[in-house]
């Protein structure tokens, strides 16, 4: 279902602009076996019949998390079935690919573009439209948030409307339009309503980045622990940011032991992310802080057995 825009004046939109986690990226090129290629120019009935097995195929092995492989069977479809009434859909399939599981933003993006030039008036245009409006905010590009108005507004029925609509407000924020309060309550709203699990992570997680802003850390990491909690983000690059900010507000909120903890998982699970750097940065201090808090426990008897002594020392001087 599409939340869209309501007459009480609050946009439902989306923003990425939140926090710095979600604006710096490491574009990874994948690198697919080359195998001979047999082009089918003419998509028959057996053809399509082919085209959906490779879809099956691929379909399990992103379930099993190979992602790659599933790569390679996309890119497939495209190669030997150009004429395919999936080509759209595979190209959707590689820029989320690419976008969300290699964290690579550059290579995503050229996909979703693709599918819009290629396929105009395929099913996946919102789809591709919310796709190519994510690498743009991921790449910093200036036309991202004409990106999100085009799906807010041209595709109102779709679940990428929803999705569109929590970063854009995100952004409106930013520019004054709205305050924080305002799109808190849009963003809730969304989380309730929409039928999309991936909307109802993007306004969970545009709630947290509204109280990091508004120096609300408390409730910024219960709502954030909420979201870890309801298993709505499944993939990696999703994954390894809100673990980031998880751990950017514990850090905040020196409990380093918790800050340890979710950067610790960004490092074992996520060594690709593009929030790695930040991630090894907040372990190294937390845990340092953590030495030094247990120096300082272990220290504590000899101190004030010392401080005792010295005390006895001053009086028998007194005396």
């Amino acid at each position: 279902m599409k939340i869209g825009h309501v007459k009480t004046g609050i946009v439902l939109s989306v923003a990425a602009v939140g926090t710095a986690a979600l604006m710096f990226w490491v574009a990874h090129k994948i690198e697919a076996q080359q195998q001979p290629v047999v082009i089918k120019a003419e998509i028959g009935v057996n053809a399509e019949l082919e085209v959906d097995a490779i879809f099956s195929e691929a379909h399990q092995l992103e379930t099993e998390g190979r992602q790659l492989a599933a790569l390679i069977k996309y890119q497939r479809v495209l190669s030997e079935y150009p004429g395919s009434s999936r080509a759209a859909e595979a190209l959707l399939a590689i820029g989320d690919i690419e976008f969300h599981h290699n964290d690579a933003a550059a290579h995503a993006l050229k996909a979703y573009e693709k599918a819009l030039s290629d396929h105009p008036n395929s099913l996946q245009v919102a789809a591709a439209k919310l796709g190519k409006a994510s690498c743009l905010i991921d790449l910093l590009m200036p036309d991202a948030y004409e990106a999100l108005v085009d799906v807010t507004e041209n595709h109102a029925d779709s679940d990428a409307a929803d999705c569109a609509s929590v970063w854009r407000m995100f952004m409106e924020v930013a520019q004054e339009k709205y305050t924080y309060e305002e799109a808190i309550e849009h963003y809730r709203v969304v989380a309730r309503q929409s039928s999309s699990e991936r909307a109802k992570a993007d306004a969970q997680y545009a709630i947290v980045g509204s109280y990091f802003w508004m120096g609300k850390n408390e409730a910024a990491i219960r709502e954030i622990e909420e979201l870890l909690a309801s298993g709505l983000y499944k993939s990696r690059r999703s994954l390894a940011i809100v673990h980031d900010m998880a751990a950017i507000l514990y850090n905040g909120a020196e409990d380093y032991e918790n800050a340890a903890r979710h950067a610790d998982i960004i490092v074992r699970r996520y060594p690709k992310s593009q929030v790695i750097e930040s991630a090894k940065a907040i372990r190294s201090y937390a845990e340092k802080k953590i030495a030094e808090a247990e120096d300082s426990r272990v220290s504590q008897p000899h101190d004030r057995k010392k401080t005792a002594e010295v005390m006895d020392l001053n009086r028998r001087i007194d005396q």
